[in-house]
């Protein structure tokens, strides 16, 4: 199973009271650390996670997607 953790530090962590999304991606591989996906879950948002299907399928710890 894939795992994804926060981007630390805040420069793409930006919102009100969570991640807005709108600083690009904020969410990376758990095994390798590349860049996978914006969170967006703001107070004045609905909770959604876009993935970056390339960078995610390039973490081969899925097991064989890429």
């Amino acid at each position: 199973m894939a795992t994804a953790a926060a981007r630390p530090g805040p420069s793409r962590r930006i919102g009100c009271c969570r991640p807005g999304g709108s600083a690009g991606p904020n969410l990376m591989s758990g095994s390798c650390g590349a860049e996978v996906g914006i969170e967006i879950s703001d107070c004045w948002t609905e909770f959604d996670v876009r993935l970056l299907l390339a960078e995610a399928l390039q973490d081969d710890s899925v097991g064989g997607l890429a």
